[in-house]
């Protein structure tokens, strides 16, 4: 599995080599001209800056003991670091006429080892700098040389495009590998030394092996722009790779193929990645002079095909099942399987709006743009009553109240009816919403109050008892595509064609957070709370999903990127994995079960200490297709509560 970002750590400055201590407690940065040490668990900076050099440093190493780092400068320098103290260990090493482009240690530490634009490779004692065995002249500039982990071998760039593999003991040349088309960034080693991986300016990655001198597979393809760096994993079994794309992405070394989706998240060239022992770090160049990421590896569990593009997902109560409403069908997934248990389920005509899980898990219902209801055996598949045909237009959505008693429908035709899921049968009078439609309903975990998000621009809260409208939140700017209750029903997010999520105090009105961490250029078109009711998911038309804080907004780490279409639905399971739904015709499951089990006492909402029945119905709401927005007109004569943010306590 593979994932989602855990910290970012800015700096001042941008950040041209990264490199993880041994023991993975550390991590350390080129920022231009200077060093900063961070301690990778706790994001506490440690050490720096250490500055030094005079030009902007191409390279920083950790010695293999981890008691020294070596840094490489375009102002032809090499200098050495203590680790614990931020001390020179030696003077200047000042041996390459020209800019220093790598240096590593070799696998015992009792080696440095530099290439330079000057045609040389130099071999330097760490601890005195002194000139340790004869200098490798290689005629041409180097942009990288390093060296194998039992000390054997040294593999550099040459002429660009190539690759040497040389025997340090015989000063042989074993093997030079030929097949790249531009010039070669980075070289890695594998763990064992088997393999030897190299990234070139050709989008392409390599992997060769070092006994035979053959190419292992093709090469590897997905990158859109120069690759700087790569990095094997501590076991061998994958590689890390970043490039001018603004991406980071992880590959299978046995197959080749990528493994989830690519890291985004920086917004200009990635000079550097490396593995620690339990998490990814990749660091790049940023216009606003960040950043090291910190990835864990952990979140994309996969994809599920729906064949069609996918308009609405709901969970099942245990969290064991999710329905999708696929075009004009129906398809049940087992959660943990990832295998299709139920369907396609077909009675729709045209695409289906809605679905969602009865609180019991044992019905279904649907709404469709055909202007009726379905309810559904959730084992058998079957339909439960004939097809519910009250609406005269669109059904946009479809919810239960906590207790099962009632299924509720929201249309374009401007009601909201409510039925006997069981039976069919409607209870009670509809709820009538005057000039504008209600886009999507969700029901409070007491069962007690009705929202509505509203073409007009709204949200409603509705008195179930009554059906009558107690309050109308105003804010913004444009359809609000859905609306959902906090598992605790103390708030509500609102997701809206303004390109924005809010969170609303559900009792008050006030905005309490916004804007959520929304794509400033598209529409917001799906919003989920998770169990613990501290995050929040979006899912929008630029195809990214994003977690947001609920209590601050912030995001968390970086927009997912692995679908292609709009993200018309998002959810979360009980246990912590986000899936959502797309145009792309794929639900993709994410793993953020470490989100899910932190710690609720610093926001303000009081989590239950035993989750209601609602809380599923919370965690996958109801998404739908929606018209075209319409203005706002004058609302109802009832309290109206505008946004007016206020501080969360």
């Amino acid at each position: 599995m593979l994932s989602s970002l855990l910290q970012t750590w800015k700096t001042r400055n941008e950040i041209l080599s990264v490199a993880v201590s041994p023991d993975g407690g550390r991590a350390a940065a080129a920022c231009s001209d200077s060093i900063i040490i961070w301690d990778v668990h706790t994001g506490q900076q440690i050490l720096g800056p250490l500055k030094g050099h005079t030009l902007p440093i191409t390279s920083v190493t950790f010695s293999p003991d981890g008691s020294i780092f070596a840094s490489s400068s375009k102002d032809g320098t090499i200098r050495v670091w203590d680790s614990e103290t931020g001390q020179p260990r030696a003077e200047p090493l000042r041996d390459h006429t020209k800019s220093v482009e790598s240096v590593t240690f070799s696998g015992d530490g009792r080696l440095l080892i530099s290439s330079s634009l000057d045609g040389t490779i130099r071999f330097s004692d760490p601890l005195t700098g002194h000139q340790a065995a004869e200098p490798l002249v290689v005629f041409w500039p180097t942009y990288v040389a390093i060296v194998s982990r039992d000390g054997a071998k040294l593999a550099y760039s040459y002429r660009g495009a190539d690759v040497i593999l040389f025997d340090l003991d015989t000063r042989n040349l074993l093997f030079q590998y030929l097949g790249h088309e531009d010039t070669v960034n980075h070289i890695a080693f594998s763990p064992d030394d088997s393999l030897i991986a190299s990234a070139s300016d050709d989008m392409t990655i390599r992997i060769w092996d070092t006994e035979t001198g053959e190419a292992i597979g093709k090469p590897l393809k997905g990158h859109k722009s120069k690759i700087r760096s790569i990095a094997f994993s501590p076991d061998g079994k994958y590689m890390a790779s970043g490039s001018d794309d603004k991406t980071v992405r992880v590959w299978d070394v046995k197959t080749g193929t990528m493994k989830g989706d690519p890291f985004t998240g920086h917004i200009l060239w990635i000079y550097a990645v490396a593995f620690a022992p339990d998490v990814m770090e990749n660091c790049g160049f940023n216009k606003d002079r960040s950043s090291p990421k910190i990835v864990s590896k952990s979140s994309f569990l996969g994809n599920w095909n729906a064949s069609s593009e996918v308009n609405s997902i709901a969970g099942s109560p245990d969290g064991v099942r999710v329905v999708a409403a696929c075009l004009n069908f129906i398809l049940v997934w087992d959660t943990h399987t990832g295998q299709q248990t139920l369907g396609p389920l077909k009675r729709h005509t045209l695409p289906i709006t809605s679905v969602a899980f009865s609180p019991d898990g044992s019905v279904i219902a649907s709404g469709g743009k055909d202007r009726i209801v379905c309810i559904w055996d959730s084992k058998t598949g079957n339909l439960r009553t004939s097809p519910l045909e009250e609406h005269t237009d669109s059904v946009t959505s479809v919810a239960f109240t906590p207790n099962g008693s009632l299924l509720i429908s929201s249309s374009v035709d401007r009601t909201i009816r409510f039925y006997n899921p069981y039976t069919g049968r409607s209870v009670g009078d509809r709820i009538a919403t005057g000039m504008h439609h209600v886009s999507s309903v969700a029901v409070s975990p007491d069962g007690a109050r009705l929202a509505g998000g509203c073409s007009d621009w709204t949200i409603k809260l509705y008195d179930l008892v009554t059906r009558t409208q107690i309050f109308q939140y105003e804010g913004h700017v444009g359809c609000v595509n859905q609306v959902v209750f906090s598992p605790n029903g103390q708030f509500i997010v609102s997701a809206s064609d303004d390109c924005s999520a809010r969170v609303w105090d559900s009792a008050a009105g006030y905005v309490l957070c916004a804007p959520l961490g929304g794509n400033e250029d598209y529409w917001v078109r799906s919003v989920a709370f998770s169990a613990n009711s501290k995050y929040i998911a979006l899912g929008s038309y630029d195809g990214g999903v994003r977690v947001c804080e609920a209590r601050t907004g912030a995001m968390q780490g970086i927009p997912f990127s692995g679908h292609t279409g709009w993200v018309n639905a998002v959810g979360f399971t009980p246990d912590g994995r986000l899936v959502s739904g797309s145009m792309d015709k794929n639900l993709t499951v994410r793993d953020l079960s470490q989100l899910a089990k932190q710690e609720t006492t610093d926001v303000p909402f009081h989590v239950l200490a035993k989750p209601m029945a609602a809380a599923p119905a919370v965690g996958f709401p109801q998404p739908h297709i929606l018209p075209p927005p319409l203005p706002p007109r004058d609302a109802f004569n009832v309290k109206t509560h505008k946004s007016t943010s206020m501080p969360v306590q």
